[in-house]
């Protein structure tokens, strides 16, 4: 949870395996729980008849919100994310430096520094991602969810892909908590340092983003647990 460390226990919960993708949050709308996000250039519900795979971003926290209670679930604390991350307590792997372990992270996610990925250039709103690649290119859109190999408890992209919103609010490095602000865990595919995807560090670490409720970039998305 930062540093200095502390010692916290969570009770026992599900986790989903990826970040919710732009199909299963398209089901909640139709389901008419769910609204519509903001579509500006590199969201995907604006592209999503080309990347129903690739999760759901530029969110609010309230879409985040809505889209677990509908589903049965809940966002988790920012607790329980870092305990899924790290691999837990002693019955896991863990604690680990990134989801995967203690190696570097560049092939090992949907992040601004892996190099041999291929990219997906800027795009007009409705209009379909060209087909480009080249292995110097770095990310410039999300990747498909669960890309990449799993982490601990099998999970995927807990580091890279998009920010994952929490339930609980941003507390800065003086200990305060921020109003109306979430926390945001794991990196995206915007980020270009590798501290950004650590499951660990201090409070005020590139590891950690503040949000404020309400607004929504294309660097954002969501996972629930149960």
């Amino acid at each position: 949870m930062g540093w200095p460390s502390q010692l916290i226990t969570v009770k026992s919960f599900r986790m989903d395996r990826t970040e919710v993708t732009v199909r299963q949050y398209e089901a909640c709308v139709a389901a008419g729980k769910c609204k519509a996000p903001r579509a500006p250039d590199n969201c995907n519900w604006e592209l999503r008849q080309w990347r129903q795979d690739h999760p759901i971003n530029c969110v609010t926290y309230a879409n985040a919100f809505n889209y677990c209670k509908w589903a049965g679930k809940r966002l988790p604390t920012e607790e329980e994310w870092e305990y899924a991350a790290t691999g837990g307590g002693p019955a896991g792997p863990g604690p680990m430096q990134y989801p995967w372990g203690t190696a570097a992270p560049k092939y090992r996610a949907c992040w601004g520094g892996n190099p041999y990925r291929h990219r997906t250039p800027a795009t007009k709103r409705g209009k379909a991602p060209p087909r480009v690649s080249h292995p110097a290119w770095r990310p410039a859109d999300t990747c498909q969810a669960g890309k990449f190999a799993a982490g601990a408890w099998g999970l995927k992209d807990m580091a890279g892909g998009v920010w994952e919103l929490t339930a609980s609010g941003y507390r800065g490095s003086d200990g305060a908590l921020v109003p109306n602000t979430r926390v945001l865990r794991g990196g995206s595919w915007r980020e270009a340092d590798a501290d950004a995807l650590k499951t660990q560090g201090p409070l005020n670490g590139p590891h950690r983003k503040k949000h404020r409720l309400g607004r929504t970039w294309a660097g954002v998305g969501f996972r629930c647990v149960k």
